[in-house]
């Protein structure tokens, strides 16, 4: 993907692919190094792809708490807090009266 032009930058793209694209872009217009016209068309696609890839981590996270909901009615959701000590389950908790990981 990196490298190509594309009329929709955001038809039938994964979000890996999107992501893909915009470290491209970003590359790109830090670079400083093409023509204002073209960094213009640059930032307009990366704003597309932004509003996409947004848009599809905010559906990924509504299915994750809906199963989450749906499978087990004690979970709950917290805040994610990516500077706490605690492991990658922080986050995620269960029964208060059980372990981390609700066993």
């Amino acid at each position: 993907m990196t490298g190509k032009k594309r009329s929709d930058p955001v038809r039938a793209v994964t979000l890996e692919e999107a992501f893909e694209r915009l470290e491209f872009i970003v590359q790109e217009l830090e670079g400083g190094q093409i023509p204002l016209e073209a960094a213009i068309e640059m930032f307009v696609e990366g704003m597309k792809l932004v509003e996409f890839c947004q848009k599809r981590l905010d559906e990924a996270e509504q299915k994750v708490q809906k199963v989450i909901r749906e499978t087990n009615q004690r979970w709950t959701v917290e805040a994610f807090n990516p500077g706490s000590d605690d492991d990658e389950t922080q986050g995620w908790r269960s029964d208060p009266g059980r372990g981390k990981n609700g066993i």
